[in-house]
């Protein structure tokens, strides 16, 4: 019986903010996210970049993060 996988919004494999921040955060050297939630955010952008253009790469602006959440 074969075993279907379903990948839904997949994560990006170049280089994205949310890599470059995990990388400088484990030398040491802090986050460049000003909330923690912030990355989380910036991780759903990625996501939906990737699975919309198809974005291996991608470094999303703060002011994108901080309109996330806000209602219209």
């Amino acid at each position: 019986m074969p075993i279907t996988i379903i990948v839904k919004d997949g994560k990006p494999r170049g280089e994205t903010r949310t890599s470059l921040d995990r990388k400088l955060y484990d030398a040491g050297w802090g986050s460049t996210f000003a909330k923690e939630g912030d990355a989380d955010k910036c991780a759903f952008v990625e996501r939906k970049l990737k699975a919309q253009l198809g974005a291996d790469e991608s470094q999303v602006p703060a002011s994108v993060i901080n309109r996330i959440g806000e209602k219209r």
